[in-house]
């Protein structure tokens, strides 16, 4: 079959390995989708899209399109039309992250072969395949999937303006930019502002790496080169705002309330909701997210971390900090090693990308404070591009009895660093540590013993006992999320409380809201709703379990302020709605429901654990 043919320009076998290692990581991604405790407000909101075109193309989060996502919907829309395809299953939900992720594996080679050669994109698919952080993410229903593909095609658009330019017959560059190099810029600008549609401002984190490699590697003269970027920006700007920009100019009367938003506003939504709001204590004001939650809540999420804990080590260390100190040597020696290289070599542009790439993400993520460890994912693609990368530079001098030492040294180090963080999991650490030593033992053999003695087929195998070694112990550490049934917001080796809060007590809380639907159902009466919420997130898991509108009060947070204090008096006078779930809050609203209504002695679940609810009767 053509499609396990390698073609010529690349190593024998180049082609089934690709393939095989996206396979393999699209079974990781999708094993037990169907058991996955998935983030129910996402559902909740892509089984509301897939009711009605009106709802899709809105981003509605309740079924009658009272009021939005609080994020833009790019991510979630093809979760809505997998769920308008196969029906509201969870695997449903799952099934585009799997695909997604599996995409991503191809366009990564993509990207790195033509920086830096089929060689090190090989290597670096295989980071990718065995990091933690991405294996999770995949297999969730978070729209940060969608994010990394997007950001990877426009990487892979800007390797291809740096590689066009230069026409393979002629070993110096041209006097002037190839005429697709420009257009391929362009293309990478437009996957930027796609990616904007799924994650927002977290898109553009990729805008400085992407225009500091072709300021540098770009041929042409200065001046045009800055041209060529900014007339780049400026299609990321358009695609990133055209979504906001229709449907801002739809009346408000005939779309969702814009959650997120004190204002109405989807600029004011975007921009500092989820913006500035997230380097503020904005994002935290929730009745069911809040700073002063149970001390239990924020065992799920990295935002109490220090940087350290965040990146390196504790949870997020072993999320994605495996092999990140090897990445940014690897980076640093590529440069010094191709310093001399033409300005538009290829291979230093590949490193500058990733590592520009790198830091200013880790610089995104020490700073906010709000973040999920499925957010570290997005550290995935610039550290496998980085391995891969040095792996390529460093191979032909190894061939040349060169650095032997260096390379063992860095990836002993890499290990004992893996080491010191599975400290915490007993016995895994030293399962790990003995199978990496075996390894790299078996290489220090090959490299400094008779390297100069190895046919080419010996010194590949050396260099692999290496990346084995390297691979075993953060392989490992994704082998427990697939064996637990774990996704996005688990970290490997987690503790039974912090697994019990992010999957158990979740799909024990799906699992009860088809009957608590019941349950209101029969008190319904002549209602238009069964029941109203403070906070979308209470109303969620009743949504997705039954399709049935629950009227969300206040958004997200729940102190968005529609509907009003006078809107809902008139429609409990309508007898539209007659029973209120609620938690205390000082908003005048719940004030409202407390003072005029009747409590209930039943008391509903949350998905949050350790906040509690109360049921009115009005």
């Amino acid at each position: 079959m053509r499609i396990w043919r390698t073609p010529p320009d690349q190593p024998t076998g180049t082609r089934p390995a690709l393939l095989l290692i996206a396979v393999l990581a699209g079974l990781t991604y999708g094993w037990g989708m169907s058991r996955q405790a998935v983030e129910v407000y996402y559902a909740a909101a892509a089984r509301s899209m897939a009711q009605s075109w009106h709802n899709f193309v809105f981003a509605a989060f309740d079924p009658d399109a009272t009021i939005s996502l609080d994020k833009l919907p790019g991510g979630l829309w093809p979760q809505a039309l997998s769920v308008r395809i196969f029906g509201p299953h969870i695997w449903a939900l799952v099934l585009p992250q799997v695909i997604e992720g599996s995409l991503a594996v191809l366009v990564l080679f993509t990207a790195v072969r033509r920086f830096t050669g089929a060689a090190a994109a090989l290597v670096a698919v295989a980071v990718l395949a065995v990091t933690p952080a991405a294996i999770a993410l995949n297999r969730g229903n978070v729209s940060d999937s969608l994010l990394i593909l997007l950001l990877l095609c426009a990487a892979a658009a800007t390797a291809k303006a740096v590689e066009s330019q230069r026409p393979p017959s002629r070993p110096a560059p041209p006097a002037r930019t190839h005429p697709g190099s420009a257009r391929w810029l362009l293309l990478a600008g437009g996957c930027v502002g796609l990616a904007f549609q799924a994650k927002m401002i977290e898109a553009w984190l990729i805008l400085p790496a992407l225009a500091v490699t072709w300021l540098l590697a770009g041929h042409d003269r200065l001046i045009r080169r800055l041209a060529q970027i900014g007339a780049a920006g400026l299609v990321t700007l358009a695609v990133s705002l055209v979504w906001i920009v229709a449907v801002s100019l739809v009346p408000a009367h005939d779309r969702p309330a814009v959650d997120g938003s004190r204002h109405n506003s989807l600029f004011e939504q975007v921009f500092v909701y989820n913006a500035s709001g997230r380097l503020t204590l904005l994002h935290t004001q929730s009745p069911v997210t809040a700073a002063d939650a149970p001390a239990p809540l924020a065992e799920a999420t990295l935002d109490s971390s220090s940087w350290v804990d965040r990146i390196v080590a504790g949870r997020g260390g072993l999320d994605a900090g495996w092999l990140l100190p090897a990445a940014v040597l690897a980076g640093v020696a590529v440069l010094v090693a191709r310093r001399q290289e033409p300005r538009t070599d290829p291979t230093r542009a590949g490193a500058v990308l990733w590592l520009v790439w790198l830091a200013v993400e880790l610089a995104a993520f020490t700073t906010s404070n709000t973040l999920n460890p499925y957010y570290l994912a997005a550290l995935a693609p610039p550290i496998a591009g980085l391995i891969g990368t040095g792996v390529a530079v460093a191979f032909p001098t190894l061939v040349k009895r060169g650095p032997a030492g260096t390379v063992l040294g860095l990836a002993g180090a890499t290990v004992l660093y893996g080491c010191w963080l599975l400290a915490p999991a007993g016995g895994v650490r030293f399962a790990a540590l003995g199978g990496a030593v075996v390894l790299l033992a078996a290489a220090a053999l090959l490299l400094t013993g008779a390297i100069g003695r190895l046919s080419s087929r010996g010194r590949l195998t050396a260099v692999a006992l290496v990346l084995a070694a390297t691979f075993v112990e953060p392989a490992l550490a994704s082998a427990s999320l697939i064996r637990n049934d774990w996704g996005p917001f688990d970290t490997p080796y987690e503790p039974a409380a912090t697994s019990d809060l992010t999957q158990t007590q979740p799909l024990a809380v799906l699992q009860q809201s088809a009957g608590t639907v019941a349950l209101l159902r029969r008190v319904q009466g002549s209602a238009r709703y069964p029941a109203a919420t403070i906070s979308s997130l209470v109303a969620a898991p009743m949504i997705f379990a039954t399709g049935v509108e629950i009227l969300p009060v206040g958004g997200f947070t729940g102190v968005d302020p529609e509907p009003t204090v006078d809107q809902l008096q008139a429609a409990v006078a309508r007898g539209d709605v007659r029973v209120f779930i609620t938690v205390h809050l000082d908003d005048p609203r719940v004030a409202w429901i407390e003072a005029h209504c009747r409590e209930l002695p039943t008391r509903p679940t949350v998905p949050t654990p350790g906040v509690e609810l109360s049921a009115y009767y009005c």
